[in-house]
């Protein structure tokens, strides 16, 4: 029986890995496999739910890119909220910059429609730490609560909620985004 590593190996492109280590010039070329989203989608699904789980956790602590972070969302962790519930906490006190922005890309993901719960944006506004990348999530996070929640999530925008660079990427993003309402996007231009 093939093992995962063995099944994204046979999955790799050369030349599209050629093509990610151009994007990625960080990172250490051997390191890019050249596995393509559908393909790696594809694979993911296959995965039980705590076994889907068992795996995001061993493999957490060697994300080491904001690509790869945000690439991670396997389907089968939204068949089981509660333990996504259990593991987020962890993931956001764990001090590993991609690991704490993917248990806020978890939120995200899956706690902002049916499943949304007010205490799930004091989760994501608390003190994460000065990592760009983890507050660029923040960020991302409270725009897209807005738009998905924005009764509950409009006063996280007011100063000394959110760290005030979050907040004003929060405050921009919203401003970007086409599904917040005009006269939302007035009372955040006021908050600037």
């Amino acid at each position: 029986m093939l093992t995962i590593r063995d099944r994204i190996l046979a999955l790799s492109e050369p030349a599209y890995g050629d093509f990610q280590r151009r994007l990625l010039p960080e990172l250490p070329p051997e390191s890019i496999l050249g596995v393509r989203t559908p393909a790696l989608r594809a694979l993911a699904r296959e995965r039980d739910p705590a076994a889907c789980l068992a795996a995001v956790e061993a493999f957490l602590p060697y994300v080491d890119n904001w690509a790869t972070c945000d690439q991670l969302s396997p389907p089968a962790l939204g068949k089981r909220p509660e333990a996504l519930m259990e593991r987020i906490p962890v993931w956001l006190k764990s001090g590993h910059v991609y690991t704490v922005r993917f248990g806020l890309s978890m939120l995200q993901r899956w706690f902002l429609d049916d499943a949304f719960a007010p205490r799930f944006l004091d989760w994501a506004g608390q003190d994460l730490g000065e990592a760009y990348y983890v507050r660029m999530m923040q960020a991302w996070f409270f725009a897209t609560a807005l738009a998905k929640q924005p009764q509950a999530a409009e006063i996280w925008f007011q100063p000394g909620r959110l760290e005030e660079w979050t907040r004003h990427k929060a405050i921009q993003k919203a401003i970007e985004s086409r599904r917040i309402p005009e006269e939302t996007k007035q009372r955040l231009r006021a908050l600037r």
